[in-house]
């Protein structure tokens, strides 16, 4: 590189974009079923005792929480009085005196077998997610912005340089948890919407991509 000159700046040859549907925002109950299954095996525990019964408590606990995302949609305010109320119940029940927990809250009887269809059930769901989205998804390219649609790759087709993109956030989980998912909007330069992607995991990054390849097709139209 010669003196003065200033280096290009990089950028991906393509983007692909998937949207995925909200069921991916259950993960935290996939991974807690792993877990206590995992702590079940190793430490050869009958999880159908009682003393263990706060296993199966906190499983339904992080189960109820991840039906509430993926039911409804929040604003901040709501999603912080949720949280509270949420955690401070936890809090109440396993640590004030005087709720005493071994009487009137009983033992779910979950076998640690049960852990582990739930772990397998969910392993195969999201595992046939992601490779349903390797047939349909948004591919931006320096010349063209396709969309793949199923396996038989049906397309739908646009002229990069009179798209641009824009990101949507209606609910608050979707900003705050990962894979900090966000609504992607593709407009044409008349501003009509073309396309429509609801529920697109690291949305910033692809954003960013995005943004890049387009800026890049400019500077070379302008050159």
């Amino acid at each position: 590189m010669s003196e003065g000159t200033t280096p290009e700046k990089e950028f991906p040859e393509s983007v692909h974009v998937t949207s995925y549907p909200k069921i991916i925002f259950l993960w935290p109950t996939w991974v807690v079923s792993f877990i206590i299954w995992l702590i079940a095996i190793i430490g050869k525990l009958d999880l159908t005792l009682v003393e263990y019964k706060a296993f199966g408590w906190v499983w339904i606990g992080i189960l109820t929480f991840n039906l509430f995302v993926i039911s409804f949609e929040f604003a901040a305010g709501k999603f912080l009085a949720i949280l509270i109320i949420f955690f401070g119940i936890i809090i109440a029940l396993f640590t004030i005196p005087d709720l005493p927990t071994s009487y009137w809250l009983p033992s779910l009887g979950l076998r640690m077998e049960f852990y582990l269809v739930i772990t397998i059930i969910f392993s195969i769901i999201y595992g046939l997610l992601w490779l349903s989205r390797r047939f349909n998804y948004l591919e931006i390219t320096h010349q063209q912005i396709t969309y793949h649609v199923g396996i038989l790759a049906d397309e739908r087709r646009y002229p990069a340089p009179s798209c641009h993109f824009e990101k949507r956030t209606e609910d608050v989980f979707e900003r705050v948890m990962p894979p900090f998912c966000a609504k992607l909007i593709m407009k044409t330069e008349t501003g009509e919407t073309a396309e429509v992607l609801n529920c697109v995991p690291r949305i910033n990054k692809r954003l960013a991509d995005i943004k890049a390849i387009l800026d890049h097709l400019k500077v070379i139209q302008a050159r």
